[in-house]
């Protein structure tokens, strides 16, 4: 962490004192000496830094799936995925979700703090405060079949439910506890988002294990996309949402915010082939990213797609979307890249901007997952990625500005 680029050394200090005496700043007065010291670090004065590494310790092992979030208080939460923890009782990895908080976007909450524990994997955290200020949290939990079997050589399946929990700071959680949203068995990929107007929580997911109602049922395994909503009474039966699934079609991670009119708005992937797994999805070269928008979270307007449109047969996913504050306009990131070994790059492009004549690269974001959040200081943006060889890769972030 770039802590000394923010405050100067007493010897600088002292440098600078002699130099405004030798100038007449001085006459033998304390009192009339000029102040020497920088404005202490805030987020409203932050400065663009370089690369670096995020997520604290855990050298060998694994930590992906960031989501970030700027509070109420304009402090800064990142949580994500890691086995930073080992091993559990029984032998097997023991992967969590953790998170860390900053008031001022140089120092962070160290060692992070554990938001999950269970006898299994917690995967694909997002985050939400809602308007009495209550931070919430909707992940993934994964069991691998059979259960207690090595995911890399003897699972034959998995099932995947969505959880969610909550607290009162964002960074006082109760680890043991949790609240089933979507039992599976192929449920994935949540994102929860705080309806700003109507005072509920909203999330989505995809599963290729439910019919239009929502209901289960085993016969057709396409990946749709769904919402669950909770207006203070308790989640409600998922619903598959209106326009985002094309017959034919996969649709898959779902990322949802909410703009300053009321209206939602999405991006996801939607891929053509046969894939009842979304993580299958990252290898395939069907796959574009799109957008639309909501009302209310579940009928949506006729998708448009911003990446290549199969035209360069490039593998599109993982997209956010962030605000840009100086242009005032949303945009959409996401990684693109030839094949599943080509570590790819990250791109954007505006909401409603035509491809390629709108397309960026976005070389400060050196990776995958990529998340974006404006900070405070006006033109200062905060990037948050995944980089690093498979299974050691770190969170990354960087303060960095745009034009």
């Amino acid at each position: 962490m770039p802590f000394t680029g923010y405050r100067r050394t007493l010897s600088q200090a002292v440098v600078v004192s002699i130099t405004a005496c030798l100038i007449g700043a001085c006459s033998g007065g304390s009192s009339n000496r000029r102040a020497t010291n920088t404005p202490p670090p805030t987020l409203q004065n932050l400065v663009a830094t370089n690369d670096s590494v995020l997520s604290p310790g855990n050298a060998a092992g694994q930590d992906e799936d960031p989501v970030t979030l700027r509070a109420r208080d304009e402090s800064l939460f990142v949580a994500w995925y890691s086995n930073r923890n080992g091993t559990q009782p029984d032998g097997y990895d023991d992967k969590e979700i953790f998170l860390m908080h900053s008031t001022d976007g140089r120092s962070w909450t160290n060692p992070p703090i554990q938001l999950t524990r269970t006898p299994r994997y917690s995967f694909y955290p997002s985050l939400a405060q809602d308007a009495s200020g209550q931070f919430h949290l909707a992940g993934m939990r994964t069991i691998f079949q059979p259960d207690g079997c090595v995911p890399t050589n003897s699972c034959t399946g998995a099932q995947y439910s969505i959880f969610t929990k909550s607290s009162a700071d964002g960074v006082t959680w109760n680890a043991d506890a949790e609240n089933t949203v979507a039992a599976g068995p192929a449920d994935q990929m949540p994102w929860i988002v705080a309806d700003r107007q109507a005072d509920r929580l909203l999330i989505f997911f995809c599963s290729p294990t439910r019919d239009a109602n929502g209901n289960v049922q085993f016969v057709d395994f396409t990946q749709n996309l769904y919402v669950t909503v909770d207006s203070g009474t308790g989640w409600s039966t998922p619903q598959r949402l209106v326009g985002p699934n094309a017959p034919g079609t996969g649709n898959v991670f779902p990322y949802v915010v909410q703009r300053s009119d009321g209206q939602f708005l999405m991006t996801w992937v939607r891929y053509e082939a046969a894939i009842p797994d979304a993580v299958d999805t990252l290898r395939e070269i069907s796959t574009d990213v799109l957008w639309a928008t909501s009302a209310d979270g579940v009928v949506w307007s006729s998708p448009a797609t911003v990446s290549d449109a199969d035209t360069l047969a490039e593998i599109d996913i993982l997209p956010s979307l962030y605000l840009h504050t100086v242009r005032n306009n949303w945009n959409i990131i996401w990684r693109t890249g030839s094949n599943p070994a080509d570590p790819g790059r990250s791109v954007e492009m505006p909401v409603g901007g035509s491809y390629p004549t709108d397309l960026l690269t976005r070389p400060e974001l050196a990776g995958y997952s990529a998340r974006i959040l404006a900070t405070p200081t006006t033109g200062i943006f905060w990037g948050v990625w995944v980089a690093g060889d498979e299974p050691r890769q770190k969170i990354h972030h960087r303060f960095f500005t745009l034009p």
